[in-house]
């Protein structure tokens, strides 16, 4: 999308150069109807460039890069959280192996079926 919006840019930008650069160096005869038509196309283009100029480096290209900003955050914060889960999964693995058994029994289920014994 903005290798469109660029190439629609330099367009623009580059109409309103040359147009410029018409009126400056070759100025047509006064009260032309060229004339005229000059001054509206150069008003129009100054416009338009003035907008292009305002997307790439105004409020857009902010917006831009705040939204990258806040996703790498996200990123980072995903990443320390998940690293924080398994460093807590493995400590709460660890101390229940390091855990003394209770009178020397497992914590596995030592239940019978019914009516048999050992």
């Amino acid at each position: 999308m903005y290798v469109i919006a660029g190439a629609v840019g330099v367009f623009v930008v580059g109409a309103f150069v040359l147009s410029v650069f018409t009126l400056i160096f070759f100025p047509p005869k006064a009260d032309s109807v060229v004339l005229q038509v000059l001054v509206q196309q150069l008003g129009s283009l100054g416009t338009l460039a003035g907008m292009v100029v305002g997307f790439f480096y105004g409020a857009s290209q902010g917006s831009s890069e705040k939204d990258k900003t806040i996703g790498a955050v996200i990123k980072t914060a995903t990443e320390a959280t998940a690293a924080t889960t398994t460093a807590a999964a493995s400590t709460v693995t660890a101390a229940a192996e390091a855990t003394p058994k209770k009178n020397g029994t497992s914590t596995e289920s030592t239940t019978q079926p019914e009516g048999k014994t050992p």
